[in-house]
Formats: C-alpha cells, sequence, structure tokens
C-alpha cells in the first residue's frame, strides 16, 4: 500500500490527505468538484479524473464523501464494478448500520474487501496522539492497512461484522452529544450572569469527573440491576427544574431539557416514579 487513493476533499478529508502526505504517504485524490481536488495538489498527491481512475490506481481506497445513507458511495461502487477485485475499500464517512452492511455486501459481490470506519474526533486532531478512528469488517483487511491507518489516528478494530462501527459511533454521540451542548449552555448562562468562567470551568472539571466515577460504578452492574440511589420522581423533578431556569434565561434553547423533563414525567404517570432513575433507557416520552 505504497499509494492509496481517498475519495472526498471537505474538511476531514483534507485533514486525512494533509496527514498523509505530510508523513510521505502517496496518494491519490479525486473528489466530485474537481477544484477541491486540485487545491490539494501538494507533493506526494496526485489528483484523479475520475473515480474509476482513482479506485484503479492503488489498491486501497478510502471513501470520504458527505454522504448520507452512503448513496453516493454504492452508486460509484457499483459502476465501478469488477474493478473492485482485490481491493480493500474503507468508508469513513457517517452512516447507519444498515448502510454499512448494503456496502459491505456490494463491494464483496464485486470481489473486494471493506472496513466500515467512524472518525471520532474533530479534523484538527488527526495526526495526533490523542485522535483514534474505529474500523470494523474484514479483518485481514485491517490488518493489512493498519500501517497506513495508524499515520492517520490510533487505529482500533472493534469487531469483524461491517456495522459495528456505525453502531458504536451513534450510540458515543447519543452518550456524548447532550453532555457537550449543556457545557456550553451552561457556560452562557455563567457569562449572561456575570459569574468569571473560571469558577465554573474549575468546578465543571471535578464535577464530571467525579460522575463519569459514577458512571463507570454503574456500567459494572448487570443491566436489570443497574442502581444509582436516585428515583424517576426526583429526576422528573429536577430536570423540570432546569428546564424552567434555562428557559427563563431566555437567550438559549432549553428544548434538550424539555424533553429529558417529558421523559421523567411519563415514567412517573406510567407508575414508575418510585423506580431507580437508571432505568431511563425503558421509558417512552408521552406524544
Amino acid at each position: 500500500m505504497n499509494r492509496i487513493s481517498i475519495a472526498g476533499c471537505g474538511l476531514m478529508g483534507s485533514a486525512l490527505i494533509r496527514t498523509l502526505a505530510g508523513q510521505g504517504q502517496e496518494v491519490v485524490v479525486w473528489n466530485r468538484t474537481p477544484g477541491k481536488a486540485e487545491a490539494l495538489a501538494l507533493p506526494g498527491v496526485s489528483v484523479a479524473p475520475s473515480f474509476g481512475e482513482a479506485l484503479s490506481s492503488c489498491s486501497l481506497m478510502i471513501l470520504i464523501l458527505a454522504d448520507p445513507g452512503y448513496a453516493a458511495s454504492a452508486r460509484l461502487l457499483e459502476e465501478s464494478g469488477d474493478a473492485l477485485a482485490g481491493k480493500l475499500v474503507i468508508q469513513l464517512s457517517t452512516g447507519g448500520d444498515d448502510d454499512a452492511r448494503r456496502l459491505d455486501a456490494l463491494v464483496k459481490r464485486f470481489g473486494g474487501r471493506y472496513l466500515d470506519g467512524a472518525i471520532l474526533v474533530d479534523p484538527a486532531a488527526i495526526g495526533k496522539p490523542e485522535s483514534c478512528i474505529i474500523y470494523s469488517g474484514d479483518p485481514a483487511g485491517f490488518e493489512a492497512a493498519k500501517p497506513v491507518l495508524e499515520r492517520l489516528a490510533s487505529a482500533r478494530f472493534v469487531g469483524d461484522e461491517a456495522a459495528t462501527a456505525a453502531i458504536l459511533e451513534l450510540t458515543l454521540n447519543i452518550a456524548c452529544l447532550p453532555m457537550e451542548v449543556g457545557f456550553l449552555q451552561a457556560r452562557r448562562i455563567c457569562e449572561s450572569r456575570q459569574l468569571p468562567l473560571e469558577r465554573f470551568d474549575s468546578l465543571v472539571q471535578w464535577f464530571l469527573t467525579n460522575h463519569l466515577g459514577r458512571l463507570l460504578q454503574w456500567m459494572k452492574q448487570s443491566p436489570g440491576s443497574m442502581r444509582s440511589g436516585a428515583t424517576v420522581s426526583l429526576l422528573a423533578e429536577l430536570s423540570a427544574a432546569v428546564a424552567g431556569h434555562v428557559r427563563e434565561q431566555g437567550d438559549i434553547d432549553p428544548g434538550m431539557f424539555d424533553a429529558l423533563a417529558s421523559l421523567y414525567e411519563a415514567g412517573v404517570a406510567a407508575g414508575r416514579g418510585s423506580d431507580d432513575s437508571l432505568c431511563v433507557a425503558e421509558l417512552r416520552a408521552r406524544t
């Protein structure tokens, strides 16, 4: 794999290309908008005039297109047909588990190998030690490509079922996005009330670290017996109070906290108010 091809020159694709080229890797690039690819014609980077030529020129192709449902990727690979034989295709766009399964089947049908990946960092972190990209699918393909993939980020193989990386990416985002939104909204409230941000920042580090420790302890319990010590009723009151205060703020959206309050309140209405709050994944908000 002295030469690899990358299809897609957006923010993340550009970060991958620049990182590999900066480490001496020969890269062939293609983009649906040719100008974006031509702007990346750095030393060691060549621009392919077509997707087919990018694919045929290398044994490894990375797809990093803006591609809901992998529709464009599927079309391009279908059109390539037998040219996929013996190739390793790695999909690093964001998609669902069914999308990964369909693309895996398509590539295999033409004699290729497939890995689905999930980039767990922002473009600016590509190539840095703390970055991580997870992969699932063909294990032999992963081992063959690993020396190249490790140049981009810590490469972690998470399973030989192609959909595994997509499922993990979804669930990690579900776990982390509310925390990110809550953190930024909390800082905004501190700013608007003239509370020095360093006071919040110093405490939130302790608070989140302490709470993460509690989460890790909960994870050690079996799913049917997880206990936090708080009840659904208590969390219904807390989330409703938080939603009310955020709404009073006036310049930030309380929707995330309204949804949490609705979820816990529906649990109370369903007779689960005295249940431990860790049953939250079993609750359904009223519609």
